[in-house]
């Protein structure tokens, strides 16, 4: 690592930019490699920040609201099924799960609460 990528490696720490930090060396080859414009590198850096950004605030509010046990949609039935497309959610329609104790209500509202996570 030369000089000026240790002072940048620096500042971007500085920044909280860890996503930057981890891979601008190999976009920096990719760059290379294929001609890209500065623009076009910028812009991978900054996506792939925004994401990581996303993620956390998704994790965090995950820990948050102490939902453990998260499942996949694959092992609930039809009806379920149709419930994960989240179809109501544009109409503003509300879900309300009835059940006896044991049958999988948490379960349903957690899988439901991270379903596009």
């Amino acid at each position: 690592m030369d000089m000026t990528e240790a002072v940048l490696a620096k500042h971007l720490a500085r920044l909280q930019l860890p996503y930057i930090v981890q891979h601008s060396p190999a976009l920096m080859a990719q760059t290379a490699r294929q001609s890209w414009s500065h623009g076009r590198f910028v812009e991978h850096l900054v996506a792939g920040e925004v994401a990581r950004r996303g993620a956390a605030l998704i994790s965090r509010g995950v820990k948050a609201a102490r939902l453990t046990g998260i499942k996949t949609p694959d092992g609930f039935g039809p009806q379920v099924q149709q419930l994960l497309r989240l179809d109501f959610l544009p109409r503003h329609g509300k879900v309300i799960l009835w059940g006896d104790v044991g049958v999988g209500k948490t379960q349903l509202a957690i899988t439901l609460a991270t379903r596009n996570l």
